[in-house]
């Protein structure tokens, strides 16, 4: 995939991904507000109705004129007597009040006094013996005297076969016939045609169940066991367009007796769900625009002529000559990129001529300086051979297998077979071309790996020298020297070009209106300034694989300070650090952590030109652990932020990289913001120095 292709496709992906976290989040968070309103809604209205169930029946009361009062009404009443009722009380006062029952109760141990009207058929009704039953209990709130109770009472009663709304109020008047003690009780009954009224009154589509009804609807059960005193309301969606509310209902005992249910219309969550569609519809587009700006812009400021170099280089490459040239004649950073790979090109070109010439001089010498000698047939019969010692053999062939025939050392004889194996081939090259051949081979004694150099030159006819010498320390040096310079020389480069790409993170922010984003290209550019400085401290090392950190972090905090534009007399800058030596694996992501919380520091910390300081400090703790502290005197973060999971990229980034180096991170808020960091140092991974016997590596002298 080009690079191009990979750009959009990631623009893309972002873009998308950004869209659906947001949709996610919206479900989250605006949806379950939106639940919430509408579950508080619902909750409001179902309390409005059994508020309106208490408040329309308890203002009813009746009060006692003068004439009432020195008139025998109420001796007639406590005498048992209710033909005063019967003549006092008729059908308009039941409909005009809305009652079934008006009732007198002198004590719970007397009969009540009173009548009965049906408000449907408008005949009168007898008292129920399960409402006499009640009244007569010595618990019953409703029949107690005023010296016990003095206080009105509102609520239902639950007989065997019906449902009394009720109302209990106490009675205590003196007469010219003496004082008159009791309670008036109104009772109507809580049916259809009562529930019909308050649905009407209170506009709201109602349902009520008695707790011991048998037929009670399966969601009644659910919401009753939902419901308590703590828990006085329940909500419950229907549907995509029904929600329902219910309320428990207390008889005047105080216990549950009925569950009441209000039906309303999902309009606020239809709301929100609306809502939620047009902000995402809303996003897409932006992304989309974005998205498509910015591809265009980088395709055409950046990608277009990073191609042209790669092309260049890959011309290079296939041709291997590097006389070949890549275009870079401009003067921003691209075209810099191109002029510097121009002249690493010529840099080369030229150390490849100097490498022949070297090759060809240090040939010359070492030929002249064997240590074993090794006189061969072409058919691979060892005439004779110049020992370890010095000692002669002579006269011993591999045809059968070598065998030595004067007890010569284990090693010798292993190196005399691999010369017959390895070298006859190059005998014969030697002898058809008459030009000294050269090979190398490898050997294993004991479990340790030597290498040896054989040079083949003409001594016969049909005879060769094979000159042989260890080479074993010369191979590791030169392997471990060029290890050394070719790391240096990747420390050099990696730091160029992370140079460059921060210069083009720069020039590019200039072209962006946006503060956000420009925000954004400054971020990046110090992070890779930071991970640019660990590569320019491993080139001047004297250990490629080692910094000095504590120097490092020094040179690192006045980037920062410089980069933000913040005066050292406004915010100080302590230090309190060790001397201390990391490999490159640990210095990474320690120095990253390090740039993105002093950043946080000198853009969040001090704001309105606020006083204060930042403080870092390293020191070692135990022999394998590092403890950085890393904090300031600011206002500290906000108390609701979880540092751990926040949203800011800066944060999610310093999480990421200390569990990277296996650290644990902990946070003081007190004074300010103070991030306490242990860690400890990478273990870079070792390398296996033994190397495979080489089969056929050769070269030509003339």
């Amino acid at each position: 995939m080009t690079l191009r292709r990979k750009l959009v496709t990631l623009i893309c992906l972002i873009f998308a991904a950004a869209i659906v976290i947001t949709f996610f989040i919206s479900q989250a968070i605006l949806m379950r507000r939106f639940e919430d309103l509408e579950k508080e809604n619902t909750s409001q209205n179902v309390q409005r109705a059994a508020s309106a169930l208490y408040t329309d029946f308890s203002t009813i009361s009746i009060e006692f004129s003068s004439l009432m009062e020195e008139s025998q009404s109420f001796s007639w009443v406590q005498n048992g007597n209710d033909m005063y009722m019967k003549i006092n009380v008729d059908q308009p006062a039941f409909e005009t009040m809305g009652l079934n029952y008006i009732l007198f109760v002198m004590s719970p141990a007397t009969p009540p006094q009173g009548m009965g009207f049906d408000l449907e058929t408008g005949e009168p009704l007898p008292i129920p013996t399960a409402l006499v039953q009640e009244l007569a209990r010595a618990d019953c709130p409703l029949s107690q005297p005023p010296s016990v109770s003095d206080k009105g009472i509102t609520g239902i009663l639950t007989l065997q076969d019906s449902t009394l709304l009720v109302q209990s109020y106490p009675i205590l008047i003196t007469t010219d016939f003496g004082p008159f003690e009791g309670r008036g009780i109104f009772l109507r009954f809580l049916d259809e045609t009562e529930l019909a009224r308050l649905a009407q009154q209170t506009h709201l589509s109602l349902s009520l169940y008695r707790l011991d009804d048998p037929q009670m609807p399966e969601d009644f059960e659910v919401a009753q066991s939902s419901l308590s005193e703590q828990v006085p309301t329940f909500v419950k969606p229907l549907g995509a367009n029904t929600v329902a509310g219910y309320g428990l209902l207390e008889d005047v005992y105080g216990d549950p007796a009925m569950v009441l249910r209000a039906d309303m219309d999902r309009g606020i969550y239809r709301q929100g769900q609306t809502t939620v569609i047009w902000l995402i519809a809303f996003l897409a587009a932006a992304s989309v625009t974005f998205a498509a700006v910015s591809i265009f812009l980088i395709n055409r400021v950046l990608l277009s002529r990073i191609f042209a170099i790669s092309d260049g280089v890959s011309k290079v490459r296939t041709t291997g000559d590097l006389s070949r040239r890549v275009p870079g004649k401009g003067k921003d950073e691209i075209d810099s990129l191109g002029a510097n790979i121009n002249r690493m090109l010529a840099s080369l070109q030229e150390s490849q001529r100097e490498l022949l010439e070297s090759e060809a001089q240090n040939s010359a010498l070492v030929n002249a300086i064997p240590d074993m000698m090794f006189r061969m047939t072409k058919n691979g019969t060892l005439l004779d051979a110049k020992a370890f010692k010095g000692s002669i053999k002579k006269g011993f062939s591999t045809r059968p297998p070598f065998i030595s025939d004067r007890g010569s050392s284990l090693q010798y004889d292993m190196l005399s077979i691999e010369v017959v194996q390895h070298g006859m081939p190059h005998v014969q090259r030697a002898l058809e071309t008459r030009e000294t051949q050269i090979f190398e081979f490898a050997l294993n004694f004991n479990g340790r790996a030597a290498n040896y150099e054989a040079r083949v030159a003409i001594s016969g006819k049909d005879e060769a020298l094979v000159m042989v010498r260890n080479i074993t320390e010369r191979k590791e040096a030169e392997e471990a020297r060029k290890k050394e310079v070719l790391l240096k020389e990747i420390h050099h480069r990696v730091k160029n070009n992370l140079q460059v790409i921060s210069s083009l993170l720069y020039l590019q922010s200039k072209r962006v209106d946006d503060q956000k984003v420009v925000e954004m290209f400054n971020e990046s550019s110090n992070r890779i300034k930071s991970m640019s400085l660990i590569h320019q401290k491993l080139y001047q090392s004297q250990n490629a694989a080692t910094i000095d950190f504590s120097e490092y972090i020094r040179d690192l905090t006045d980037a920062l300070f410089n980069s933000y534009g913040i005066r050292r007399d406004i915010v100080r800058l302590n230090l309190h650090i060790e001397s201390t030596i990391l490999n490159v694996d640990t210095a990474i992501p320690c120095g990253l952590v390090i740039n993105e919380l002093v950043s946080n520091s000198l853009k969040y910390a001090f704001p309105d030109g606020k006083q204060g300081q930042i403080f870092i400090s390293l020191r070692r703790e135990g022999d394998d652990n590092f403890a950085l502290v890393v904090g300031d005197t600011g206002i500290g973060l906000p108390k609701d932020l979880d540092f751990r999971d926040s949203p800011s990229l800066g944060l999610k980034l310093v999480n990421t990289l200390v569990e990277q180096m296996g650290g644990t991170i902990d946070l003081n808020r007190e004074g300010g913001t103070e991030f306490r960091i242990v860690f400890s140092e990478i273990k870079q991974q070792s390398h296996n120095d033994a190397r495979e016997p080489v089969r056929a590596s050769s070269g030509t002298v003339g």
